[in-house]
């Protein structure tokens, strides 16, 4: 009876269609199947971690020197230095801050000396209005005109139209010297004086202003996007360094050549030196390619629809 038993059982294990079979049987052997997946996963991740280890290269330290050249190459590979353009344009930028602020600083040295010692004996009061009339004009013209010549002309043109204007004019203003007048002048002379007076200096100033606005344009120009910032900072920390060192050696040429009094080391030097750095200017401008008036991402756009 035992051995009857066993035996239906056993024909119950092997018939897959019976429920004992999916019972018992089925689950259980699931479960196995179970448990011998897992173990493999808990042993496969070891053995192919030593298999990296033992294929893993061997790496090969840099030393200093090359480390440095690495350096060196990324450093010179930086856009601000894979033309020489961005710093000619910064360097622009120094130059322009020089001038204006040894024209700046000798005006009024020039105006208030006595005619005695090769100035114009102008009093503060009469300089000042002047500063302010001109400081008006110079602001509306800013705001209203320059933007649309500029738009119109391209900067680099107006750049160096105003480079031309400002030479001419810093050899022609110390000649003003011939034309002062005392209070027993008729009023005619004291008009033609004033008048001669102020057109110069209008004139130099508002051209200035082109100058200093076509600079940031084709310097903003001369680089990418992301890097204005940079190219923008390093321009207008070397025009901060001109700044201030021009008031000390525009005062020390203006006072030893005053003292001098003989021409060409006279009231004029300090001026002609103000027009001699237009001049380098200039020439140094015409580096500058035409390219320069738009947007480098802009050109770049160009040239590939031209492709």
């Amino acid at each position: 009876m035992v051995a009857f038993v066993l035996g239906c059982l056993k024909l119950e294990e092997a018939n897959k269609n019976t429920w004992y079979y999916r019972r018992f049987i089925a689950k259980e052997t699931v479960d196995n199947i179970d448990k011998e997946t897992s173990k493999t996963k808990l042993i496969s991740p070891n053995n192919e971690l030593e298999e990296e280890q033992v294929q893993e290269p061997i790496i090969v330290k840099e030393s200093m020197l090359q480390k440095f050249k690495n350096k060196f190459n990324n450093f010179k590979s930086h856009e601000m230095l894979s033309s020489p353009i961005p710093l000619l344009t910064c360097f622009l930028y120094l130059m322009l801050g020089s001038k204006q602020i040894l024209f700046d600083e000798c005006l009024p040295l020039f105006s208030v000396t006595p005619k005695e010692l090769g100035g114009l004996g102008l009093s503060s009061y009469h300089l000042g209005l002047t500063g302010g009339f001109l400081g008006f004009i110079i602001f509306m013209n800013q705001a209203f005109i320059t933007p649309r010549v500029i738009a119109k002309f391209s900067p680099l043109i107006c750049y160096r139209v105003s480079l031309v204007v400002d030479i001419a004019f810093n050899v022609i203003f110390p000649e003003v010297i011939w034309l002062m007048v005392s209070e027993h002048d008729p009023i005619w002379r004291h008009v033609l004086f004033w008048f001669v007076f102020v057109f110069i200096l209008l004139l130099r100033q508002v051209s200035n202003g082109y100058s200093f606005l076509g600079t940031l344009l084709i310097t903003n120009n001369s680089v990418t996007r992301k890097n204005s910032g940079k190219l923008n900072g390093t321009s207008q920390s070397l025009v901060s360094l001109s700044r201030m060192i021009s008031p000390i050696v525009g005062g020390a040429i203006f006072a030893s050549s005053t003292a001098v009094s003989k021409f060409p080391i006279d009231h004029r030097t300090v001026f002609y030196v103000v027009g001699i750095i237009s001049v380098i200017m200039f020439f140094l401008s015409l580096i500058l390619k035409k390219s320069i008036n738009k947007p480098k991402e802009e050109v770049k756009v160009n040239e590939v629809a031209k492709k």
